[in-house]
């Protein structure tokens, strides 16, 4: 059977899957940057996050003000990082580069941040697409400068 018959949202979800298995490869053979520049998401540092009681804030605010063809993208990508057996951390950053990579058509951006919690320092990144934020962990995160990565 070919991808191009299968129905929009099983087709949403092989190219997502493909792409996962793309950014597992390239995060284990090369730097960020390159895997950043090769899923064509630019890079930066971000706003701060800040976490809120609002409903309008966050990821699903977020995709009520995308294109409808970015939203079923973001929701296929969602369903895969859900069960990816890959990434000790958890699958932020190669979700992140994968969104990147299906919403190229609007320009996003990579931001990488940190935050203290109880365990310690943990890492986290998501997209930027305009003024919207693309976060499915939204927190506290301060954002890294990346001017400095390799």
């Amino acid at each position: 059977m070919r991808v191009n018959r299968l129905p929009g949202a099983a087709r949403e979800f092989v190219a997502a899957l493909v792409l996962f298995c793309y950014v597992e490869w390239l995060l284990r053979r090369t730097s960020l940057t390159v895997a950043a520049r090769r899923m064509q998401v630019s890079m930066t540092a971000g706003e701060p996050l800040t976490a809120s009681d609002d409903p309008d804030v966050g990821a699903t605010a977020a995709r009520k003000r995308l294109p409808d063809w970015a939203v079923r993208r973001v929701r296929a990508v969602e369903r895969v990082a859900s069960w990816w057996p890959l990434g000790r951390s958890g699958p932020c950053l190669r979700s992140s580069l994968v969104v990147g990579r299906r919403l190229s058509a609007l320009r996003p951006v990579l931001c990488l941040g940190v935050r203290r919690d109880a365990t310690g320092l943990r890492g986290h990144a998501w997209v930027r697409v305009g003024d919207i934020e693309l976060d499915i962990d939204p927190g506290d995160w301060t954002p890294l400068p990346i001017g400095d990565l390799p």
